[in-house]
């Protein structure tokens, strides 16, 4: 809405401009059509001068609502200066002001727009955008061309006036988005994520394995990572190397990484082509409809009415036509049709083979071209900045964090506004230099031949749309998310038509795969490394599969929690957490109630005020620690799993009657869940195969409890702390409990016992 009120002004003056300086500053006739090209393309050229600083600035700001509050101040300044102008130079001056002030208007606003509508919807936003703009473009000249002639000078700028007020007002009443700005840590530790991020080794910690799916599915914890049957899982992950909070030095030129994309070029090269056209209207139709069909500025305020009206109509539908099919053919089909109607535009005033084309069928010719042209730069509109824009989150994609804390759109969006007012620039002194020396036919002949060219050259974007990480409906975010339940949860979210998976993760290596709805972002996990990676996908869930030693646990968290608070679209959170039956239990395992329960009482002290989401899941122990190596991404874990599938040993930990809970991982939306009591003898009675059994007494586990406790820098748990939480029931929700959750979650779905789940395995051929 601002953007149009902004683009009202800018074309407010465009068909009084010659009579201004003809009558109001005493101008000779033969100056006016070269005072009304300078000028208007002197309005260009510091457009293009400040666009550049204009997005750097933006983007620098956490807040950009006060900018734009002071633009619209400055506004009103330069129209007071240029409605009470009564020399060139002060004329000059007012719109030079306004011109200063229309650019930062125009390039905030319009990407704080992008920001907000996303990849997906691109080209639909641009179509209302342009819609509203176009409003204003069509507007602006029929009020001043009326108020004008019909009413007087002075209440023409008045409106004027009354438009910026009304501007001022609405941009007052804007909230900005949440996630202007960044937590920064200045001195960020280096986390270990630990083998979560390199499955080199077979070795996992059950942290490793833990996370969940999206809003209202729960299901996350762990996977251990140990070394034979000691009282300390270990692991033999290196570790791996920590980059900068962004894997890209801000040294890099951005402007220059966009443009060098094809499709970007093309855009902006087609975008530069439409203004030059649509500046030759402005610079040339007031002078040539008066002196071929004797009409004054009214009539050219109508004119500029006629040649809006279709975009205003045509623009949204058009929007959502290249949503869906792309923007190459409606682009190369507009080049293509306006040619010709610029070309019929010129004739109207023309002599051919000794006549005069003028009169009636003159002035049907020229309003019938009007509308043409009205009609096929709609199918152009926007070319440029959907490029420019798609090129930026590509960008993102490549280079994570490139941007900063605050995003770029600002800046990219400035090479659009550059292009689009090079071409502002240049049509003026183009099309009023060819009109003053060979005619407006031949000016017209001159620009349709240009158009044509453009028409016939392959427009290097991409036929239809694909969706990237910042296009789908959901994006969940997995931090850490590279070990084997990371690749589980990434398999069955990309399942899905509507979802997507951006990996997060400390490590340089490639991933496991390359699937087109996962993307990989390098990062330091502080919040300022983590934020322009969640903006920028547009990420909706944030997961954490990521193991740590206990005195980082609280503040690594804590940073994912910043993030999502700050981000604009990620507003659920589900944390790293083994827990088990976190209600009844909420300090087990021991090491747990040192750092998972600190951070759920953050949760619960900042989330619901920053509409912050969270969800903790216990999923028990995953039935895939039975299988064999190859037919499982979960490591096998000597020592910690009480039932040993390798050596066939089952370890009975106290009188062996505590409940447990076992979990199929694949698919991760839990297809088969077995709620089951005393494990052992339905194992026992199925497989035909007794198993090896180890005792570890009651009093044996409490001793090795207090005596081996999780140092605060291990990222894993100590086994008796494990074996303490079996004994006490910890792992196992209540019955009652986990009923209830599945029909809310999971309605559906079919829990199976033990002994059934194994008869189907058998029957399936599952072995």
């Amino acid at each position: 809405m601002v953007c149009d009120l902004d683009n009202f002004l800018f074309t407010f003056i465009t068909p009084i401009l010659p009579e201004i300086l003809e009558t109001r500053l005493q101008q000779p006739a033969s100056r006016i059509q070269t005072l009304t090209s300078l000028i208007l393309a002197m309005n260009a050229l510091v457009s293009i001068i400040l666009a550049p600083v204009t997005g750097y600035l933006a983007d620098k700001l956490s807040s950009r609502n006060g900018l734009l509050i002071a633009a619209w101040v400055a506004n009103m300044l330069g129209t007071a200066v240029t409605a009470w102008a009564t020399t060139l130079t002060v004329l000059i001056i007012g719109r030079l002001i306004q011109t200063v002030a229309g650019s930062v208007i125009w390039i905030v606003g319009m990407a704080m727009l992008a920001n907000a509508a996303g990849t997906r919807h691109l080209s639909k936003a641009f179509g209302v955008a342009v819609l509203l703009v176009s409003a204003g473009l069509l507007t602006g000249p029929a009020v001043s061309a009326a108020l004008y002639k019909f009413v007087s000078y002075p209440v023409m700028w008045s409106s004027a006036f009354i438009v910026l007020l009304i501007g001022l007002i609405l941009q007052l009443l804007v909230l900005e988005p949440r996630g202007g700005g960044a937590h920064v840590s200045s001195h960020p530790k280096d986390w270990d994520t630990g083998d979560e991020e390199h499955d080199t080794t077979r070795t996992r910690s059950r942290e490793t394995q833990t996370q969940t799916l999206d809003a209202t599915d729960p299901l996350l914890p762990s996977s251990p990572a140990a070394e034979a049957r000691t009282y300390h899982t270990t692991t033999d992950a290196t570790q791996p190397p920590s980059p900068a909070a962004s894997s890209i030095t801000q040294e890099e030129n951005i402007y220059w990484l966009i443009l060098r994309k094809k499709r970007v070029a093309a855009g902006l090269l087609g975008d530069t082509l439409l203004a030059i056209v649509i500046a030759s209207f402005e610079a040339t139709i007031p002078l040539h409809i008066r002196e071929v069909f004797h009409w004054d500025s009214f009539h050219a305020g109508l004119l500029f009415l006629l040649l809006q009206a279709p975009t205003l109509v045509l623009v949204v539908p058009v929007g959502g036509l290249k949503d869906r099919f792309g923007l190459r053919y409606p682009v190369s089909l507009g080049f293509v049709l306006l040619a010709p109607s610029l070309v019929l535009l010129g004739l109207p005033g023309q002599e051919f083979w000794g006549m005069m084309m003028g009169g009636h069928s003159g002035r049907v010719v020229y309003l019938g071209a009007l509308v043409a042209i009205g009609v096929w730069r709609t199918l152009i509109l926007g070319y440029g900045g959907v490029e420019v824009l798609n090129g930026a989150n590509e960008l993102a994609d490549e280079k994570p964090g490139i941007f900063g804390s605050n995003g770029g759109y600002s800046r990219t969006f400035s090479l659009s506004n550059a292009t689009w007012k090079g071409g502002m620039f240049i049509g003026p002194l183009v099309s009023g230099a060819l009109t003053e020396a060979v005619g407006y036919f031949y000016m017209n002949l001159f620009l349709g031949m240009t158009i044509i060219f453009r028409a016939w050259t392959r427009i290097p974007c991409a036929p239809r749309p694909t969706r990237t990480s910042a296009a789908w409906s959901g994006i969940i975010v997995l931090a850490g998310g590279t070990g084997g339940f990371g690749r589980y949860l990434a398999e069955a979210i990309t399942s899905s038509p509507d979802y997507a998976v951006a990996i997060l993760t400390r490590s340089k290596a490639p991933i496991w795969t390359s699937h087109p709805k996962i993307t990989t972002h390098q990062t330091d996990y502080t919040a300022a490394s983590l934020l322009p990676i969640l903006n920028t996908t547009r990420a909706t869930t944030l997961l954490s599969l990521i193991r740590c030693s206990n005195d980082i646990y609280l503040p690594l968290h804590t940073h994912l929690l910043d993030a999502c608070i700050a981000s604009q679209t990620c507003k659920r959170l589900i944390p790293s957490e083994w827990a088990g039956n976190v209600d009844d239990f909420p300090l087990l395992p021991r090491s747990y109630g040192l750092t998972r329960a600190p951070f759920r009482e953050i949760l619960r002290a900042r989330a619901a005020s920053h509409h912050i989401e969270w969800t903790l899941v216990n999923h028990g122990w995953y039935m895939d620690y039975f299988l064999a190596e190859h037919k499982s991404y979960i490591a096998y874990v000597p020592g910690e799993f009480p039932i040993d599938p390798q050596t066939w040993t089952y370890r009975v930990e106290g009188d062996g009657e505590a409940p447990h809970i076992t979990v199929r991982v694949p698919g991760v939306t839990l297809r088969v869940c077995t709620v089951c009591r005393k494990e052992l003898r339905g194992l026992h009675e199925v497989a035909g195969r007794p198993f090896k059994r180890e005792y570890r007494s009651v009093e044996q586990i409490e001793h090795d409890v207090e005596q081996h406790p999780t140092p605060s820098d291990d990222p894993n748990i100590a086994l008796p702390e494990l074996e303490e939480c079996t004994i006490k029931g910890a792992i196992c929700c209540p019955r009652e409990k986990a009923l209830r959750q599945k029909e809310e979650f999971f309605a559906g779905m079919e829990l199976l016992g033990l002994e059934e789940l194994l008869v189907r395995a058998e029957r399936e051929g599952f072995n």
